[in-house]
């Protein structure tokens, strides 16, 4: 089980590898530092979420989190009704 789950994690990695790879060479030729830096962010938390997930350390659903964001907006379209 072990083996199975750093295979998994160094899987997470060589994904993220291949994607710097192929996407970092394109946005240097754009020299748009705000596109580097926002593909840095999403890839960084794409590595952080998949390594939760192939180490189960979160096991609730994401709904949770969204149903708590938006229940704000929900309440209020019901006042409005």
């Amino acid at each position: 089980m072990r083996r199975t789950m750093t295979i998994k994690v160094i899987g997470v990695f060589v994904a993220a590898v291949i994607l710097f790879w192929i996407d970092m060479p394109i946005l240097r030729k754009q020299k748009s530092i705000r596109d580097i830096v926002m593909f840095l962010l999403l890839l960084t938390a794409a590595i952080v979420l998949g390594l939760v997930k192939v180490l189960k350390l979160y096991s609730s659903t994401p709904l949770y989190m969204i149903s708590w964001l938006f229940k704000p907006l929900s309440d209020l379209i019901q006042m409005l009704q």
